[in-house]
């Protein structure tokens, strides 16, 4: 991989801000619809689990490599990785009755009520997102090749590019499902893909204010006073009561919020906007929304990004839609090709 330059977070924010992140999707999404992940390629090493994901589209190529640093024998069963594995074992539908944790995410949250509905969503952005996982310290990384020869062009950190994604996506989603008269934002976490969500609402909505909602209450002071000297925008902490009359709500967390933390009174009314990174908000039994998948083979979507922006699919009047990125290695290629056109030509 001699002379292939490698940008960092820093660099990919830089050279590739979120509106033009949002426009490269949009760009890609009305193309065609991405196709699904295809199963990675496990290797076990002395030293821990190496896995390979690779994806082609026009004349790139991309690698994404995960290595998982830990002990690791030949009997080890070769399950899939986080970062790679799309749909999850485990997980069930969007639309499904009773929630049963992904095994990445049940421990965070050990008190959520398992007797109600929960509109789920692929943990894999989150997941393939981090360089320490919950496995234990996954590294990954992002490969750039050219598609006629393999040769490397361009090294990312995918950590960063993750981040990048998932709040761009989100926020082409909110741009076509959210209502044009929207105002009012909650974003629940504190952490970068919340940072980069708010980032990412206020490149394509307008909102009188945005409410940072955590458990540490410090935490959200310190990302709302930052986020407001970064912005021409009135960004606040809040409380999970204030998703009751927010027209978006982003979840920025790797797990579902328990209940005990946002009663069903506080949950978002119709005609609202949900995109969620982990598993999403409890819901009361018999109240579901329309949801939107990165890709059609998204278990339990009504339909996929790309049928919403080419007019092939429209949730009901009024009906609260809820997007669910997946962390697809196709739509990591689009953003990747857009940074390989700045830097590369």
């Amino acid at each position: 991989m001699a002379g292939a330059p490698y940008l960092g977070g820093g660099q990919i924010r830089r050279m590739l801000p979120m509106e033009h992140a949002v426009m490269a999707l949009e760009a890609a999404f009305r193309a065609g619809p991405p196709a699904p992940d295809p199963g990675g390629a496990r290797t076990v090493l002395p030293g821990g689990h190496l896995i390979l994901s690779t994806a082609t589209h026009g004349p790139w190529t991309a690698a994404r490599l995960t290595t998982t640093p830990q002990p690791a024998t030949p009997s080890d069963p070769p399950t899939p990785h986080p970062a790679t594995a799309t749909p999850h074992p485990g997980t069930a539908p969007l639309h499904s009755g009773t929630a049963t944790p992904h095994p990445a995410t049940a421990a965070a949250h050990p008190g959520a009520d398992s007797g109600e509905t929960a509109l789920r969503s692929s943990a894999a952005g989150v997941l393939a997102a981090s360089h320490t996982g919950a496995d234990g310290g996954a590294d990954v990384l992002f490969v750039l090749l050219d598609a006629r020869d393999l040769r490397p062009r361009l090294l990312l950190d995918a950590g960063a590019l993750a981040v990048l994604r998932a709040a761009a996506a989100g926020a082409l989603a909110t741009r076509h499902l959210a209502r044009a008269d929207a105002r009012r934002v909650v974003v629940f976490g504190t952490g970068e893909h919340a940072r980069a969500h708010v980032e990412a609402v206020l490149a394509v909505r307008q909102p009188d204010e945005v409410r940072i909602v955590a458990p540490d209450a410090q935490r959200a002071h310190r990302l709302a006073a930052e986020l407001t000297a970064q912005h021409a925008a009135r960004i606040l902490p809040g409380r999970p009561e204030d998703a009751a009359e927010a027209d978006i709500v982003c979840v920025c967390t790797p797990g579902p919020l328990p209940a005990t933390a946002l009663p069903a009174a506080a949950l978002p009314g119709p005609g609202s906007h949900v995109t969620t990174l982990g598993q999403g908000l409890p819901c009361p039994p018999g109240r579901h929304p329309y949801v939107v998948g990165e890709h059609a083979g998204v278990p339990g979507c009504d339909t996929d990004l790309h049928r919403v922006l080419t007019g092939q699919g429209s949730p009901p009047p009024g009906a609260t839609t809820l997007f669910a990125p997946s962390g697809l290695l196709a739509t990591d290629l689009a953003l990747a090709a857009e940074l390989a056109a700045k830097l590369l030509s």
